[in-house]
């Protein structure tokens, strides 16, 4: 006699949350991107000052 179970389960939650990692690691790497080049912008305009 074999006994066979099946669970579902929603994967709406997870996927979710995944969504949501995504879209803010995708908005700090925009942020980060234009902060640096500010910044490097920045010190190369000091750099070459005589």
């Amino acid at each position: 006699m074999t006994v066979h179970y099946t669970v579902w389960q929603s994967l709406d939650r997870v996927v979710r949350m995944f969504v949501i990692i995504i879209e803010l690691v995708i908005i700090i790497l925009i942020l980060s991107l234009v902060i640096g080049v500010w910044i490097i912008s920045q010190l190369s305009k000091r750099l070459n000052q005589p």
